[in-house]
């Protein structure tokens, strides 16, 4: 977080997970929305939970889905890391 503030003070950052869709588990969470707190956004990666829902392909068309739908500012240049 603080290499990507060097490159833009005005940076946010929110958190989420996925997984596959089936079984008990959610395909999609978000853990904390978008908010220029790194304290808020280290709590909330501790809290990511990983989870399967019994086979490999995990649903990332849904978390770019979700994630496009996100409270992003109208003038923010967008970056999504997935891993």
């Amino acid at each position: 977080m603080g290499d990507i503030r060097g490159m833009s003070a005005a940076s946010v950052f929110a958190v989420a997970s996925f997984i596959d869709y089936g079984g008990t588990g959610y395909p999609w969470r978000l853990y904390q929305d978008f908010t220029d707190s790194e304290s808020h956004v280290r709590d909330a990666l501790s809290r990511i939970e990983q989870g399967s829902n019994g086979d490999w392909p995990e649903a990332y068309s849904r978390a770019l889905f979700e994630a496009a739908r996100l409270n992003w500012r109208p003038e923010a240049q967008k970056f999504l890391i997935l891993f």
